[in-house]
């Protein structure tokens, strides 16, 4: 049990053990691993941007950290200690939030003398081109999520791809890829409401859907990727890239039976499957098939 502004959160404590002196050890990384699952379940219960994301809101303007701290009316530094792990407060994450719409900067841009000149003429620029392109592609945020859709793939064996690539990652780094929400249900741990993520793929032509009957009369659905579209290792950092190969090479060859299997030896599924609740990503501690 961590405590973290006054409140008390479980999460798996990793450590070495000593067994001839009976001593339990860590280092740093474990430390932060152990600590940052406290801290990520902070930021997700009060709904407050993690470091990646508060990164990359600075970053699609093209500001440094002590300018973005500028614009947004921090002090010089926080800004940056944010990006680095540390939690925000509930006002400034709101901000920090407001300022990932291109629209609402533009806002904030109009209301600070922080930025001088070229400087400010070059951000406005680049604002107002992200706030072209956001009215202009709305399907581009789904080619992460699939990410992995490399080949034709049937729904069932998506699924557990992805249940794997997050749960993976987030037992390596305290993060998951996607940040979708899965469930168990009767063929193992799938995204919650994984049909709609799906349609929406298909929607913005990011895959075509092939259906076909099965000999039992139900439909199988397997999904190829759009001719045009290619997978782009840039969307994702070197440690997820590094869990999708990794799942890919152990588990991209097994056939959609066996990956349910497979899925059905998780204790992710095994304790949640009677419970109709959202697995908790602490079981990516206990993965036994990758």
């Amino acid at each position: 049990t961590v405590s973290f502004r006054k409140e008390t959160f479980e999460v798996v404590y990793r450590y070495y053990r000593d067994e001839e002196n009976d001593l339990e050890l860590t280092t740093t990384k474990l430390d932060e691993l152990n600590l940052g699952q406290a801290y990520d379940q902070y930021r997700e219960k009060h709904r407050l941007p993690f470091p990646e994301e508060i990164i990359a809101i600075r970053e699609q303007y093209g500001l440094s950290a002590t300018k973005m701290a500028e614009v947004l009316g921090f002090g010089v530094n926080v800004y940056r200690n944010y990006e680095h792990g540390e939690v925000p407060n509930e006002s400034n994450a709101r901000l920090i939030q407001l300022a990932k719409d291109p629209e609402d900067f533009r806002e904030l841009l109009e209301k600070t003398d922080a930025l001088k000149d070229k400087e400010w003429e070059k951000v406005t620029k680049k604002t107002e081109e992200l706030i072209l392109k956001k009215y202009r592609n709305t399907g581009q945020n789904y080619t992460k999520t699939l990410g992995l859709a490399a080949e034709p793939t049937v729904k069932t064996k998506l699924n557990k791809l992805l249940f794997y690539a997050d749960f993976l990652h987030y037992c390596q780094t305290g993060r998951s890829i996607s940040g979708l929400t899965y469930i168990a249900i009767q063929h193992g741990p799938v995204p919650k409401r994984f049909g709609t993520l799906f349609e929406m793929a298909e929607f913005h032509g990011l895959v075509t859907v092939e259906r076909r009957e099965t000999a039992d009369g139900h439909e199988m659905n397997i999904f190829h990727p759009a001719s045009e579209v290619t997978f782009d290792k840039y969307l994702f950092n070197d440690t997820e890239n590094k869990s999708l190969e990794t799942v890919a090479k152990k588990l991209g060859n097994q056939t959609m039976n066996k990956l349910v299997e497979l899925s059905h030896q998780e204790k992710a599924w095994l304790q949640n499957v009677d419970s109709n609740s959202a697995i908790d990503y602490a079981f990516g501690f206990e993965l036994s098939n990758v």
